[in-house]
């Protein structure tokens, strides 16, 4: 009986190894689909990956130093623009890049408003050179450079017409870079 059970299942695992693997691989079979777009876009650079969504903290700050200096700390920042060419195929003609910062308008023109329980600050936006970048603003163009760019900024919090109170607070800025 032993010996039965032996050649028993030895005979099913042989059967098992002769059939054809197709018995088995109906019933593994799944199918799916990958798709696919993208543009092909009248640019001089492409906007690196790291640029495109960023998230920066501006920490904790004691709203004495609010109050006392009217404006916290500069938190810089920077947008990466990689693969540039200066070129003119047809009617398109590249040579400089201008970008656009917008977002919520504070009261103070060059602020951006903050969503949250702090008030009395807004957000303040400088570019490269210390000016004030004014949301919805174009800032002056720049000559376009062959390769990779960095563009620098700072962020900081600034002093507003409203009662200064301490609390969380956050803000969403879009941006756009343009060519020409």
């Amino acid at each position: 009986m032993f010996w039965l059970k032996i050649v028993l299942r030895d005979f099913a695992l042989c059967a098992i190894a002769i059939m054809p693997f197709s018995v088995f691989a109906n019933n593994l079979v799944e199918h799916g689909r990958v798709n696919m777009n993208g543009s092909i876009v009248a640019s001089a650079c492409a906007l690196a990956v790291d640029s495109i969504d960023q998230n920066i903290d501006l920490g904790s700050l004691p709203i004495g130093i609010i109050a006392r200096d009217g404006q916290g700390p500069e938190k810089p920042f920077h947008l990466s623009l990689e693969g540039c060419e200066i070129f003119s195929p047809g009617s398109w003609s590249f040579n400089s890049v201008r970008v656009t910062f917008d977002g919520l308008h504070d009261d103070v023109p060059h602020l951006i408003k903050l969503i949250g329980n702090a008030q009395g600050v807004g957000l303040l936006i400088k570019d490269g050179e210390g000016n004030h970048v004014f949301p919805g603003k174009a800032l002056t163009s720049l000559p376009l450079e062959k390769g990779a760019m960095t563009l620098n900024y700072t962020l900081s919090l600034e002093k507003n017409n409203e009662k200064l109170l301490p609390g969380r607070y956050r803000a969403g800025i879009r941006f756009k870079v343009e060519y020409e």
